[in-house]
């Protein structure tokens, strides 16, 4: 199971910027990549109030989640696949492995993307949200889990963010990193990622 932003898309970046310009326009608050990486969370609602200082209202957090993510977009148009995902995705589907593609990232966005960069036929199951997400990263992962028939055993997660790391449970987490916006997460089991194609002689 992966992650997509940060992880197989190269766009750490591009989502700090985005946030950076989100936060100074609507909130007048100069945020710094060290202030983004502390308060990382998920979801967007619950980080935009870490970093705006007050719990955020609903229509507080729309009209920043719309500007986020019309910046992000700009942005991103530039970001390319982390270097060695298109590699290792097909490498693990030719093994006879099975993997889907789990995000946060607006669900119909989501499939727009990972099409433009062809990479949609590796994936059992892409899912992304829909709306505002209310449930748990347990909850997410359980029903993504169900959509595929499977349990947690033999299932793996690579991700690159605290919230992946709960989002894990049980089940075994690579945390994967690369570049100065890596964020740092406290799970004593996760294994560290420092390239995406080491993942393959890890998972042997």
């Amino acid at each position: 199971m992966w992650d997509w932003s940060g992880t197989l898309l190269d766009d750490s970046e591009a989502a700090f910027r985005a946030m950076r310009h989100t936060i100074l326009t609507e909130g007048s608050i100069e945020i710094s990549s060290h202030h983004y990486r502390r308060n990382y969370t998920q979801p967007l609602r619950d980080f935009f109030s870490r970093l705006i200082g007050h719990r955020v209202s609903l229509d507080e957090h729309k009209k920043l989640a719309a500007t986020y993510y019309a910046k992000y977009k700009e942005l991103s148009a530039a970001c390319k696949l982390t270097p060695g995902a298109a590699e290792t995705l097909a490498a693990w589907r030719a093994a006879g492995g099975t993997q889907s593609l789990l995000s946060l990232y607006p669900h119909d966005s989501l499939l727009s993307l990972v099409q433009r960069y062809n990479v949609d036929h590796e994936f059992n199951l892409i899912q992304g949200s829909h709306g505002l997400v209310r449930a748990g990263e347990a909850e997410i992962v359980a029903e993504h889990l169900n959509l595929l028939n499977l349990g947690e055993c033999g299932t793996c997660f690579v991700g690159d963010s605290p919230d992946d790391a709960r989002a894990a449970g049980t089940f075994m987490f690579f945390h994967f990193i690369q570049g100065e916006y890596s964020l740092t997460i406290n799970n004593v089991g996760a294994r560290t990622l420092t390239s995406l194609p080491a993942l393959l002689d890890m998972l042997d």
